[in-house]
């Protein structure tokens, strides 16, 4: 049930790709030699332990945390590494409705694999600056019967619907704007509205 067992099922001698079949998902993985010596190495095992480090003391104090979910590389570290410390903490997919064919799939089978509790809500944020989703008929794709039509930003809806804190899986360096915000209140602050943020992998 753990998320590497997916990419490490063969053990050591792994070193092609391996293919994990989850439902309709089938997701290929390439591990390398160097991916493994990476791995292994004092800098990353340093990285982890921060990353971890921070989740716990995040977690310090909030009663309703989530993971924010998105189904890409970073969301699914943070949700790794959240699940190891405290499997009870539920995941939030905020569906953005133009997303890569196999997300509305993959997303909800990661979770039933690991044992997390799901919870898809429409996405809101308008993105590239010109995308607003589930706004407009006909839609891009249909939306999953479960999703809940929240009808605004997670940042506010999170806050409403009783969520003290999210873990939230950004790197500083993936934009200026987020280096600034860490610069200024940290990898673990309290926004407006009081929802605790926690940036795990801020310096991944």
């Amino acid at each position: 049930g753990r998320l590497d067992a997916a990419v490490l099922e063969d053990g050591a001698e792994l070193t092609g790709l391996a293919r994990w079949d989850a439902g309709r998902v089938s997701v290929t993985r390439a591990v390398s030699a160097s991916d493994r010596q990476h791995g292994a190495s004092w800098a990353f095992r340093r990285q982890v332990a921060t990353a971890q480090v921070l989740i716990e003391r995040g977690l310090a104090g909030v009663d309703r945390p989530y993971i924010a979910l998105s189904g890409g590389k970073d969301s699914l570290v943070l949700l790794a590494l959240t699940h190891d410390i405290d499997p009870t903490i539920p995941a939030i997919w905020a569906d953005d409705e133009l997303e890569y064919p196999e997300t509305p799939t993959y997303v909800p089978s990661l979770c039933r694999d690991l044992g997390v509790s799901l919870r898809v809500v429409q996405g809101w944020a308008r993105h590239a600056g010109w995308f607003d989703p589930w706004r407009k008929q006909p839609f891009w794709r249909e939306p999953l019967p479960e999703m809940e039509w929240v009808g605004e930003r997670m940042e506010t809806w999170s806050v409403k619907a009783g969520y003290d804190c999210v873990l939230v899986g950004l790197r500083a360096d993936e934009a200026a704007h987020r280096r600034q915000t860490l610069r200024r209140l940290g990898a673990v602050y309290d926004a407006v509205g009081g929802q605790r943020r926690i940036w795990p992998l801020a310096g991944w």
